[in-house]
Parts: C-alpha cells; structure tokens; sequence
C-alpha cells in the first residue's frame, strides 16, 4: 500500500505542479493581458481627452461665431430700418422737390408776367411824362402856368 501512497502522493504532487505551472503561466499571461488592456486605456483615455479638448475649441469657436453672426444680425436690422428712414426721407424730400420746382415755375411765369406788366407800365409812365412835356412845351396855348407840377 505504500507504493500506491508514494504513486499518488507523486501524482499528486505532480498535479501540484503542474496547477501551479498552469496557475503562474495564467498569471504571467492575465498580467501581460492586463497590461497590454491598460496601455490601450491610457492611450484611449488619451485620444479621449485630445478629443474632447477639440470638441471644446470647436464649442468655443461656434460660441464666438454664434455671437459674431447675432451681432451681425442686429447690425443688419439696423442697417435695414437705416436704410428704409433714409428711402423715407429721399421720398419726402423728392416729392417736396416737386412742389418746390412747381411753386418756382409758377413764381417765376408770375414774376414774368409782373415784369412784363411794369415794363408796360413803365412805358405808359414815360408816354404820360412825354405828354406832361409837351403840354408843358405847349403851355401858353393851354393856359398852364404850372408846369413843375407835372415833373
């Protein structure tokens, strides 16, 4: 009974070694897996973080583009409602050009009319002065001792 004793206390310590075998050869390799599976986080975590720095800059970007286009947006409405009170007031202007340009015509139509009138009437002065002159030339047949009166 003995040598079945030492046979599988030889087997079994065979067994012993070769578990621990498999045991440290399975360490050996998990290690080296795990190793290998924490590189490729730290490089994840890495490209996760370059990443996520990107997403952060084109956030940042978007913000000043989201703010430079609303501050374009109010300078174009103003630039609108400039441009429609301008437009108004070129309206305005251009229609009381037109009345103004009428008024003149009309003023000046007036203005040759008067001057044509004086100019009659300034002939007729200078006809009645001529006339004045010649009852005055003629004064004694007319019995006019006045004469200046008529000057």
């Amino acid at each position: 009974m003995a040598y079945i004793k030492r046979t599988a206390t030889l087997a079994l310590f065979l067994l012993l070694l070769t578990t621990m075998g498999f045991f440290a050869a399975s360490v050996v390799k998990y290690q080296g897996d795990l190793t290998k599976l924490n590189d490729d986080i730290r490089t994840k975590r890495v490209e996760i973080n370059s990443l996520n720095n990107q997403i952060e800059d084109v956030k940042l970007n978007l913000t000043k583009l989201s703010d430079s286009l609303s501050l374009q947006i109010v300078r174009e409405q103003d630039l609108s409602n400039q441009y429609l009170n301008v437009k108004g007031a070129k309206e305005s202007l251009e229609s009381k050009n037109t009345v103004l340009q009428k008024n003149l015509a009309d003023l000046n139509l007036r203005f040759l009319s008067l001057e044509m009138n004086f100019t009659n009437l300034s002939d007729d002065y200078d006809n009645v002065l001529d006339d004045a002159d010649d009852i005055c030339d003629y004064s004694a047949t007319a019995n006019i001792t006045e004469c200046s009166d008529y000057r």
